[in-house]
This record gives structure tokens, sequence and C-alpha cells, in this order.
């Protein structure tokens, strides 16, 4: 059902909105696809509207030790809370921002993940496995072209979780690029269709080693 942004749109917006994350020593990232909706519907995102995402990974660093060909990894975010959107008059971009917000991203050898219809009726599969990482945004924005498509990027703090336990002084990013419903694949009653990566960046020698320890997990 992965139907992406043109790649000219995304590596725009990417650019031109988000700063990338400083260089470390070690950056392990996961790829994943999704779909999001909010209880208020989207658009447009009211104060008070909440987002919530699922996401199936397409491909995982090695570092984080899970074995794509047995087990699927799975990303739920939930609890973004909308404090409104705001359309910049300079650049026609409108710009929606959330508070609190948690992400949980788990490995599973059932491989039972089930969009279902209309959510949250039938989703299934998203949240049983082995926790890989358990976090808390620090910030959210999703940012909107005039057509519907747009970007998003958030960072996290790890509380909890493999990677988080194992991985002292860790940073974690979250972005990519969404399309709305209209001309998307997206599943009835979903709102959204990502497209991005969870970047963990550790800024210090000593998580090569903490990381290397994940492998023994699986």
């Amino acid at each position: 059902m992965r139907k992406s942004l043109s790649l000219a749109l995304a590596l725009s917006l990417t650019c031109i909105l988000f700063a990338l994350p400083a260089s470390a020593q070690l950056v392990a990232i996961i790829d994943y696809v999704g779909f999001g909706w909010e209880d208020g519907g989207f658009p447009s995102s009211n104060p008070g509207d909440v987002l919530e995402v699922y996401a199936i990974a397409t491909a995982v660093d090695p570092l984080f030790g899970v074995n794509t060909a047995t087990h699927e990894v799975t990303v739920h975010i939930y609890d973004l809370v909308s404090t409104g959107e705001f359309l910049d008059p300079f650049s026609g971009f409108t710009f929606v921002g959330y508070a609190a917000g948690m992400i949980d991203v788990y490995a599973d050898p059932t491989q039972d993940s089930d969009w279902g219809t209309f959510p949250p009726a039938g989703a299934s599969g998203w949240t049983n496995g082995t926790k890989i990482l358990a976090g808390a945004f620090t910030d959210f924005t999703l940012v909107v072209n005039g057509s519907g498509a747009g970007a998003f990027e958030g960072n996290i703090d790890g509380i909890g979780g493999t990677v988080a336990e194992l991985c002292s002084g860790c940073e974690y990013t979250f972005g990519g690029a969404f399309t709305k419903d209209t001309g998307a694949q997206i599943p009835s009653g979903y709102d959204l269709q990502i497209d991005g990566v969870l970047e963990v960046d550790a800024a210090v020698s000593a998580s090569q080693t903490s990381f290397g320890r994940i492998k023994a997990l699986y």
C-alpha cells in the first residue's frame, strides 16, 4: 500500500524546514511506512485533537539486533495533542504543533499487524512482542503544503525499551514525509500516509559497546 511523495517534494521540505541532527560516532536508523489519524479529522487540526499513528518498519539497522526475516518491527505513536495550526503567510505552509505524545517500538515474531478499518476498530498486532523503545516526544510538528502533503519531525526522550536502556546518552529523531487521504492509498478511517525514519544518534563512544549488547536479545 506504499505510495510515497515525489522525491523532489520530500527532499525540499526536509532540507528547507528541518535541520539534520549533528554528526556523531554512531547512528542507527529504522525506516518505516504507516498511517495516522486525528480524532477530530485532518485537515484541519484543532487544539485538543489527538494524533495517533501505526507504522511498520521496511528496514532496520543491524545494530538493533532484530532479524527482520523472522520479526516485524512496529511503531505506535499516541497521545500527541494538537496545539492548533498556523498558516505562515510568507511560505504558504501550515504548521501544526503537538504537545506531549508517546512512541513505542516493538519487535514481534508473530508478524500479525493489521491496519483494521476506521481506527481503532479492527487495528491489532501493533503493541506486542519485545519493546525496543519507549519514548516521550519533547516536540512534534507537521508542516503542510497547499495540496495537503508535507513533512513532519519530532524529538524523543528515550524512557524505556532495550535501546533506551542500553544506549546511554542517545538522541532520538522521528521524521519524514506524508500525504493526506485524497489520492493516497490509505485504509478507511485514516487521514495520513507517512514515510520516514526513526534515527538513534549516539554521541558517546561507550554507546557502541551498549548497542552491541542488543544483538544478544534476539
